[in-house]
C-alpha cells in the first residue's frame, strides 16, 4: 500500500533528522575493504583508516595490506613530502608520508585509494526543503487574513510498503528527483520506523570518479552508540575502469573492528595529494 504524499514526505523528514542527529566519537579507526572480479580474478585490496568527525581530519594508508606483503619494483621516483595536519580540538601533528610512485600503482589498486569517511549520508542529512511563503501583496488597503505557505521539494517521495531487512522490519520509501538529478541521487530508502534511521539505500551514482559515479549503487548503513555509520557500498552494474579494465560485483566494506595496530597512528600516513599519476583517488 502506498501512503499518501503528506505522509510519505513527513516521513522522509524524519529521518533526515535522525540522521542529522546522529552522534559520534571523537576518532574511529577502520578499515576499507575495496573487492571485486576483474576477469576471473577475484582482487581485495585492504586500506586502514582513522578519522576524526568533530574536525573532519581523516588518514589513509595508501599503501595497501596486499602491497605491503608483494611491494612492487621500483620503476618511478621516490617522493617524501611532509605536512602539518590538524588532529581533533588538541595540537597538531607533523607526519612525513614517502611514497614510490610506480607507474603500476593506478592499475594495481582495484578502484583507486578509498578517501572515505565512515559518516558520510549521501545527501540525506541536507534538509534542503525550505517553506516557501508567498510575498505579500501590495499595500491595498485590504487586511491580510492569511498567508500561503507552500514547501519547495527536492524529490517527490511515496512509501512502497515494508520490507524486512535482518530482523527488522523496515519502511521503503521511494524518492524521485524533482530536478538536479546527479546532484539528489537518493532514488530508495528503507528507515527503521523506531529510530527513523536508514538501514539501506539506493543512490543513483556514486563517488567522484568515472565510471564509479555513472552506475546505481546500493549503500548498507549500521548504527552504533546514536551514530549512522556506512557498513558496505556495492555497485549495481560492472565497472569500465580505465586501462580496459572491466571490473563485477565491486563492493567497499568499513570494518570497524580491524586488528591490533589496524589503523594507522597519529604518525601514520596523511592524506597528501601525490602526484595524480601515481595513485587513483576514490572520494564521495
Amino acid at each position: 500500500m502506498i501512503a499518501s504524499g503528506d505522509d510519505a514526505y513527513a516521513h522522509f523528514a524524519r529521518v533526515r533528522a535522525a540522521v542529522a542527529a546522529s552522534q559520534y566519537p571523537a576518532r574511529v579507526e577502520y578499515a576499507v575493504v575495496v573487492s571485486g572480479v576483474e576477469g576471473s580474478k577475484t582482487q581485495s585490496d585492504r586500506y586502514r583508516a582513522a578519522y576524526a568527525p568533530q574536525s573532519g581530519a581523516l588518514r589513509v594508508q595508501i599503501v595497501t595490506d596486499r602491497e605491503n606483503a608483494n611491494p612492487p619494483h621500483p620503476h618511478g621516483v621516490n617522493l617524501s613530502l611532509s605536512m602539518t595536519l590538524g588532529w581533533g580540538h588538541g595540537g597538531n601533528t607533523e607526519t612525513t608520508s614517502t611514497k614510490n610512485l610506480t607507474p603500476s600503482k593506478a592499475v594495481e589498486d582495484l578502484l583507486g585509494v578509498p578517501f572515505l569517511k565512515p559518516d558520510y549520508s549521501f545527501g540525506i542529512a541536507r534538509v534542503s526543503e525550505q517553506p516557501h511563503q508567498e510575498p505579500a501583496p501590495q499595500s491595498s488597503g485590504l487586511r491580510t487574513i492569511a498567508v500561503v505557505v507552500s514547501p519547495q521539494h527536492d524529490y517527490t517521495v511515496e512509501i512502497a510498503g515494508s520490507e524486512t531487512i535482518g530482523n527488522i522490519q523496515t519502511e521503503h520509501l521511494v524518492l524521485r528527483p524533482l530536478h538536479d538529478p546527479n546532484r539528489f541521487r537518493l532514488r530508495d530508502l528503507w528507515v527503521d520506523p523506531v529510530t527513523w534511521l536508514p538501514l539501506r539505500a539506493v543512490i543513483a551514482r556514486n563517488f567522484t570518479v568515472a565510471p564509479e559515479d555513472t552506475v546505481p549503487w546500493s549503500i548498507d548503513f549500521r548504527t552504533v552508540d546514536g551514530g549512522l555509520y556506512i557498513a558496505r557500498e556495492t555497485a549495481l552494474a560492472t565497472l569500465h575502469e580505465p586501462h580496459g579494465r572491466f571490473v563485477s560485483q565491486a563492493s567497499v566494506v568499513f570494518d570497524y573492528a580491524p586488528a591490533a595496530g589496524d589503523a594507522p597512528s597519529r604518525g601514520g600516513a596523511p592524506p597528501i595529494p601525490l602526484d595524480e599519476g601515481g595513485f587513483r583517488k576514490l572520494e564521495e
